[in-house]
């Protein structure tokens, strides 16, 4: 008998997974803290303003985005560009 896969299931699941992520870095690095964050697509690079005057960057890289206008039922909404 075939299994069918629950993508509802799949995303709820990968959704938490990524709060889990972030409420850890948030925790490790202070990144909630910050006054702003700017992304810059072209160099690839994220960087945080601290009210300290302290000023981190990072490499990063876009995934997917949430929007919870479209999300569906289970909560659960992602886009892919």
């Amino acid at each position: 008998m075939e299994t069918k896969f629950d993508i509802d299931a799949y995303l709820e699941k990968a959704n938490n997974h990524l709060k889990v992520l972030t409420e850890a870095h948030q925790g490790t690095w202070n990144i909630g803290a910050a006054d702003r964050w700017d992304a810059d697509q072209e160099t690839g690079i994220i960087t945080w303003t601290f009210p300290e005057g302290v000023v981190v960057s990072a490499p990063f890289q876009i995934v997917g985005t949430y929007n919870s206008l479209i999300a569906p039922s289970s909560g659960v909404g992602i886009t892919h560009r």
